[in-house]
Parts: C-alpha cells; structure tokens; sequence
C-alpha cells in the first residue's frame, strides 16, 4: 500500500508507477490519507490464456495464502483483457483433494461481482480476490485448484497454458497442512 497525505502530489509514486509491470489499484481518501494499492506484475509473464468473446483475457497471476484445513484459502487472480470483451464471464475456482472429489468452490463474477470481463478496459490490470472454505476434515496433503471462465449458458472458455496445453481451466497446485 502507498499511503500519503491526502491532496498532496507525489512524484516518486508517479515515477514507480510509469515502471513496466507496475500498476496502481483501489485508491481512495480516508480522512487525511491517500492510499493506493501499489502492484507489480513482471511485464511479459503470464501463466494462461483464456480465449473468450471479443478478445483473449490473460491470466498474469495467482497468489495464494496458507491453506489450512477449516480456514478460508485466501486467493487473489490478476487479469488483464488483451482487447474488448464482449461477454460477462464468471470465475470458477475449484479446490479438488488428491482423489479428485470437490472439496470448495466459489464461482461469481471477477471482483465480487463489481467488475463483469465485458466492463473490463484494454490492457488494465484487476486484481480479483477469493477465499475458499476448506472443510475442517480435510486432510493434509496435496490438492489442486481449478481456475476457469464460463458464460452465461455455462460454456466454459478454452484455456491455453503458457507452455501450450490447452484445456478449459487452469490448474495451480495448493498444499493443505
């Protein structure tokens, strides 16, 4: 977070943020203070592609907290739209145990609902959070956590992993302690 005092101009935060990869998210003034969410996405890493009305939506990043059993797995995903998307999409992640049996989930529209992929602008970074419920029975061990886009009809989009697969989700792996 950067936080400066409200009205104030600052030029070290302007000059951070013309840094490639580097974006500047949530602003607002409480009370006396700005802040800005400050962050930085290597310019030319990405882990899939999801091909979807209008324009291709790039997953740049996932970032995920402890997963522990009975606690919320804390998530947050960075999309970008590569152009104009023309289609609402919901997210899906889905927490699967090393058998394959679904064990969290949670499905909405990017941002909790307030930024829907055909709002989205060209090129802008947004930062979608989620916190999945993972059971009190869960055991440890290795699981894998399923990221994907569908519309409204329930079709999902293709996804192309940086290293060519192609299928309809991303997987990134978690570990429940």
């Amino acid at each position: 977070w950067w936080v400066q005092e409200a009205g104030s101009q600052s030029s070290v935060l302007a000059a951070y943020a013309q840094q490639p990869g580097v974006s500047v998210l949530d602003e607002q003034v409480l009370g006396g203070c700005y802040l800005a969410r400050v962050v930085t996405v290597p310019p030319d890493t990405s882990l899939a592609t999801f091909a979807t009305a209008g324009s291709p939506v790039t997953l740049l990043g996932a970032q995920t907290g402890a997963a522990q059993k009975g606690e919320f797995l804390p998530l947050v995903l960075y999309w970008r739209a590569e152009g104009p998307v023309t289609t609402s999409y919901t997210v899906f992640t889905q927490l699967f145990d090393p058998s394959g049996r679904l064990v969290a989930q949670q499905d909405n529209l990017p941002v909790m609902g307030l930024a829907p992929t055909d709002t989205w602008q060209t090129g802008v970074l947004i930062r979608d959070p989620y916190r999945l419920a993972v059971p009190a029975d869960a055991a440890p061990g290795p699981y894998s956590l399923q990221i994907g886009l569908y519309d409204a009809e329930g079709r999902r989009a293709q996804v192309e992993e940086t290293g060519g697969a192609k299928s309809d989700h991303f997987t990134l792996p978690v570990s429940i302690e």
